[in-house]
């Protein structure tokens, strides 16, 4: 019942939606609002290492479930370790790390200036706010950027008077914990992507112009993947997609290995690997094809409603779509 609620979740429309979907080949939510780019190149990103509450009603709850309580505590350690290892890929800037507490000072001083990193955090009824949220926080912006934007099954804003400057998606799951959903991966990719984005519009270009080049840039992407051998998760390929199979549908360098080896290879940037990363924006869903040096994706493979799907699952249709985007049909 629960999985059947989360699927409809996803399908059904949103009013809160922008007019113009993300496509999953560029899962980057900017803010067109926010002009003043220039700030990267003289603050510091404050990126939040996360806490436990510590007032006396959160305190209470923690102490009526222990068992729930030790989740808790595994899980915030390992999305803060998560997100101390993806922004070594951070280059923009300095970067200095704070604590949940400093962080919400900085959110209510509107005199200061502050750039804040910062992912997670638990949202309502226990659910991980699956996202990683890019702020400018005080003056010179007039506008409040604070606020987090929950990326769940419509990636619908909490509050939609706030907007970040960029926030990165990661596929929705009805799991509460990160540390049972995600991986240390898709939090280097939120950052690499957010990063380029940044870079992109500190060069004046607008948001159409980078989605547009990063579409011509994945329509010629086929000999990068002649070139690099494609990582795929044994866990993720799904039940009717044998691995002898796989060849015929992706020409290209291809193993089939354990989801460490994926993670050894992203966390190196080693130049010689692609991996496939599972990701949703609004109301699409699908992979990306990724470049393990780079971050790049170099092709996609977007799920529609005339396809069966297995949420998560690489399936016939996954490796066929990243053959066809590659080569730009």
């Amino acid at each position: 019942m629960r999985f059947a609620c989360f699927l409809l979740l996803l399908l059904l429309p949103s009013v809160s939606l922008r007019a113009q979907l993300v496509k999953v080949y560029q899962p980057i939510v900017g803010s067109a609002q926010f002009v003043n780019f220039d700030r990267f190149t003289r603050e510091p990103l404050l990126v939040v290492m996360e806490d436990e509450p510590t007032d006396a009603a959160s305190q209470r709850r923690m102490a009526k479930d222990p068992k729930e309580t030790a989740l808790f505590r595994a899980d915030l350690a390992a999305r803060n370790e998560a997100l101390r290892t993806a922004v070594k890929f951070w280059t923009l800037t300095k970067v200095e790390f704070i604590n949940s507490a400093q962080a919400d000072a900085h959110y209510r001083d509107k005199e200061a200036s502050h750039l804040l990193l910062r992912l997670g955090g638990l949202g309502p009824h226990g659910i991980t706010v699956t996202s990683i949220v890019l702020s400018a926080e005080g003056k010179p912006e007039k506008l409040n950027f604070g606020g987090s934007l929950q990326v769940l099954a419509n990636d619908v804003p909490e509050d939609a008077r706030r907007r970040p400057v960029a926030s990165a998606s990661f596929a929705p799951h009805p799991n509460s914990y990160w540390s049972e959903t995600y991986f240390t991966s898709d939090a280097i990719n939120a950052v690499q992507a957010m990063q380029r984005y940044v870079a992109a519009r500190m060069q004046k270009q607008k948001d159409k112009d980078i989605e547009e080049a990063q579409l011509q840039r994945i329509g010629q992407s086929g000999p990068a993947l002649a070139q690099k051998t494609l990582l795929l998760d044994r866990a993720r390929l799904d039940a009717d997609l044998p691995e002898a199979q796989i060849a015929k549908l992706y020409p290209y360098p291809v193993q089939v290995v354990e989801r460490a080896v994926i993670e050894a290879a992203v966390a190196a940037a080693d130049p010689r690997y692609l991996y496939a990363r599972y990701l949703t924006v609004y109301r699409n869903h699908g992979y990306q094809l990724v470049d393990a040096a780079s971050g790049q994706a170099l092709a996609y493979a977007q799920f529609n409603l005339m396809r069966t799907v297995a949420l998560g699952h690489i399936q016939d249709w996954t490796l066929k779509e990243f053959v066809r985007t590659s080569a730009g049909r």
